[in-house]
């Protein structure tokens, strides 16, 4: 049973206050006027027995004192704060020190829970409107696992607020504070409620949010930060204006497939993955103070990228891809980077890892990238046609897992310096330099190689193709070079050819040279294949 501790409240009514009011009377004879009971030596005053019975009797203490209103229990109780005619009332009833208005109170302070006692926590009645001097409110429910604070719709403080038991949302609720801190779950009731956290300072979740019962929706304000200790679950949008801290691996979801959008940074050595199939927004740098371990994003909506992306381990965006700022993706521990969908924005993609980058679907073709870059050391596939404005430089090994046509609309640069395999063909057009600084089809012979006329294209090293080879620019040697057609298909160089190293050529079908061979700079040797 709740009921408030006051100084009012008659004395031994009931129950154990019967028992104790005979022990007392035996012990030491009947209550006097003057409040004095028994005599002699062994008598004390009614301000005893109140203490007793506050202490023993009664589950729910509250008292205000300096404008702290201080509310403490030693059972089970639901407890709910509110306001009638302008004063606070605790389960209806007065504080124990009487009136108390609400305007006057600058903190509300819920402690001193005795463990294994579940307490319920209504604070959906104080209001901004009638707490107007409130400064700080804090429930230290202790230890007990199933104390429940219910919240909503609005609650207001210039200081701290900090919920150290799960919190339950009863309607839309607006929290303002110079932090807040949810440090166990928060979910909302039978309804899906959205929740609003305006703090300058730290806003914290220690816990799952919406796991049990998921939130409509979930906002931070900008200017302070937003640490995640847990998975966040909502049927509509997640929007986190502040930068955010990982302190736990986290997976948001939105079940309706809304937007979840991180405004500012992300950082923290835990893992992050979003799943919506609505707009993913990465609006600052990931990773940048402190790299995550892993980024992946569901796949069937979006991921907009506004800054450089680092973690240790994988990242995976299994979504479409558009680049709102300059961005370089990087594993500092050298795992997989894996844009698994489509990539576009004017703007320029470097990928550092020397692990797998993994191209899915097609760069560019939507709105070119202004570059291109993959970093030495690793591997890159590219399973579709990428398009930029200025160069394509990949430094790693490239495996073609389709058809792919590289095109460089501004006609610059397109290096492949390491190695090119997979039985695809590969078109590369620009009017620019084209550079094969690798052997070409040694591992798995390309289907067919062609380059556009107006640039030049750099071989140093074998060209094997089942197919054709057309050389339609001019071509010039930096190592010795075999051209080879496995299926015997035609190998056209349209243009000239230069380079002072051996050049042999491998089909038995057409080989054609368009143009002057040797006339900058004389070859070491030319040889065709007889047939």
């Amino acid at each position: 049973m709740c009921s408030i501790a006051s100084r009012w409240l008659p004395h031994f009514q009931s129950g154990r206050n019967a028992a104790r009011r005979r022990s007392a009377h035996r012990r030491f004879g009947p209550r006097e006027r003057n409040g004095i009971l028994g005599s002699g030596p062994e008598r004390f005053t009614r301000l005893h027995l109140d203490a007793l019975e506050r202490r023993d009797l009664l589950a729910v203490t509250a008292q205000v004192a300096a404008g702290l209103l201080s509310i403490s229990s030693d059972a089970a109780d639901n407890i709910a704060v509110t306001v009638a005619a302008g004063n606070v009332k605790i389960n209806g009833a007065d504080p124990l020190s009487g009136v108390a208005a609400a305007n006057t109170l600058t903190a509300i302070q819920f402690g001193g829970f005795a463990l294994g006692f579940a307490n319920q926590i209504d604070l959906t009645g104080v209001a901004p409107a009638s707490f107007t001097a409130l400064t700080t409110l804090g429930v230290n429910a202790g230890l007990d696992a199933g104390d429940l604070i219910l919240l909503g719709p609005a609650l207001a403080t210039t200081g701290n607020q900090t919920y150290d038991a799960a919190v339950q949302l009863k309607a839309d609720t607006v929290v303002s504070a110079a932090a807040a801190s949810f440090n166990l779950a928060v979910n909302s009731d039978a309804t899906a409620r959205s929740l609003t956290v305006n703090a300058t300072g730290a806003t914290t979740f220690g816990g799952v949010v919406g796991g049990t019962s998921a939130l409509a929706s979930l906002t931070t304000n900008a200017g302070g930060t937003t640490s995640l200790a847990g998975n966040v679950t909502t049927s509509g949008a997640q929007t986190y204006n502040d930068a955010v801290t990982l302190t736990g691996n986290a997976i948001l979801t939105s079940t309706g497939n809304a937007t979840i959008d991180f405004a500012s940074t992300v950082n923290g050595a835990f893992g992050l993955t979003v799943n919506t199939t609505g707009a993913t927004t990465f609006g600052g740098v990931v990773g940048g103070g402190t790299a995550l371990t892993s980024l992946a994003t569901s796949a069937g909506g979006t991921t907009s990228l506004a800054g450089n992306v680092t973690t240790t381990g994988a990242q995976t965006y299994n979504d479409a891809v558009t680049l709102a700022g300059n961005t370089v993706l990087a594993s500092t521990g050298n795992a997989a980077i894996t844009l698994a969908s489509t990539v576009n924005g004017a703007f320029g993609l470097t990928v550092n890892t020397t692990g797998t980058t993994a191209f899915g679907g097609v760069v560019g073709g939507t709105s070119a990238l202004t570059s291109l870059t993959t970093n030495a050391g690793g591997t890159t596939s590219l399973a579709g046609n990428v398009t930029t404005t200025g160069a394509q430089t990949y430094n790693d090994a490239v495996t073609l897992t389709g058809n792919a046509i590289l095109a460089s609309t501004g006609n610059a640069a397109i290096t492949l310096a390491s190695t090119v395999n997979g039985a695809f063909d590969l078109t590369v057009n620009t009017t620019g330099a084209t550079t094969f600084g690798g052997v070409v089809g040694g591992t798995s012979a390309l289907t067919s190689l062609t380059t556009n006329a107006g640039g030049t294209t750099s071989l140093a090293g074998n060209v094997t193709t089942t197919g054709a080879q057309t050389y339609n620019d001019a071509v010039t040697l930096a190592a010795n070079i075999i051209l080879a057609s496995t299926g015997n298909v035609a190998i056209t160089l349209a243009s000239t050819v230069n380079g002072a190293f051996d050049l042999t050529v491998n089909t038995t079908g057409a080989t054609t040279f368009g143009g002057v061979v040797g006339g900058n700079t004389a070859l070491t040797s030319l040889t065709t294949n007889a047939g």
